[in-house]
């Protein structure tokens, strides 16, 4: 006998809430230097959004996340946006050099790359 669901329709939100973060905000503090008041601009970057990183917010594990977007087509087309907000932040931390370059690669590849030709796969199935 299989186990209930945890999964609740409020995830959908959750997950579109958990996307809406800038890739990086700047602050300005005021700081004293040499006895002088001076304002300095800090870049703060926002962790990488995730399917994991969202399972590990709910309390779940990434393959229950994936097996929801195959079950509900609503929390799907949420979890489709995760890919748009990566592909958002790691260009516009990497053209800021707010993130190392080999790591902005690394993600790129393992993450842009593999949906990519997942979608290729699935228009060339369709045709």
């Amino acid at each position: 006998m299989a186990r209930p669901t945890k999964y609740k329709k409020e995830f959908i939100q959750e997950l579109l809430d958990y996307l809406d973060v800038k890739p990086y905000e700047e602050i300005t503090k005021k700081i004293v230097k040499d006895g002088q008041e001076i304002e300095i601009t800090e870049k703060i970057v926002a962790d990488y959004p995730s399917l994991a990183g969202f399972a590990v917010k709910i309390g779940v594990c990434r393959d229950t996340i994936t097996e929801w977007a195959k079950i509900y087509p609503e929390f799907s087309g949420a979890c489709k946006r995760l890919n748009v907000v990566q592909e958002n932040y790691l260009i516009v931390n990497g053209l800021k050099g707010n993130i190392q370059q080999n790591f902005g690669m690394f993600v790129a590849k393992i993450t842009l790359v593999i949906e990519t030709n997942s979608q290729a796969k699935k228009i060339s199935k369709s045709q």
